[in-house]
């Protein structure tokens, strides 16, 4: 009888390419999401030089490079500018001399935009004074300025 083994190739060994970051989180920002990921558990032969990172804006089917390298071993990346209300998946693999490891899990965020100043302020002009008048609710609108 022969017996099938399953190979884990979501870590590392302790030569060559570094293993995954175990962690990714996403925050969206406004026409931006930051990206925050933790340092793989095994390095490979050599220090880890950066992190690439891989994008898709097809649910995560199709992936393209948004960054080759960032040359740093920072474990943080801001991704600006993106459009507002479109959905972006991540994957982070760490980097260091022998190549390129496997991919962080993927993350996910759909960047929102700043929320606007209120619409609608009227301030009809008078002799010397500004008498401003708001939509209700009417608490929310300042007294009248007394002419200067």
């Amino acid at each position: 009888m022969f017996g099938l083994g399953v190979a884990n190739f979501s870590s590392a060994s302790a030569h060559g390419a570094p293993g995954a970051p175990a962690t990714l989180a996403a925050t969206r920002g406004s026409s931006s999401v930051t990206l925050a990921w933790t340092i793989p558990t095994a390095t490979g032969d050599s220090a880890i030089s950066g992190y690439a990172i891989d994008y898709a804006t097809d649910g995560g089917n199709s992936w393209g490079t948004l960054v080759a390298s960032t040359g740093s071993t920072a474990t943080s990346y801001s991704v600006f500018p993106l459009w507002n209300g479109f959905p972006y998946h991540f994957r982070v693999p760490a980097i260091n001399q022998q190549g390129t490891g496997p991919a962080s899990p993927v993350a996910f965020a759909t960047p929102v935009p700043l929320p606007r100043p209120p619409t609608g302020a009227v301030a009809p002009f008078g002799p010397r004074q500004a008498r401003p008048s708001c939509p209700p609710p009417p608490a929310h609108c300042p007294s009248p300025r007394p002419a200067l």
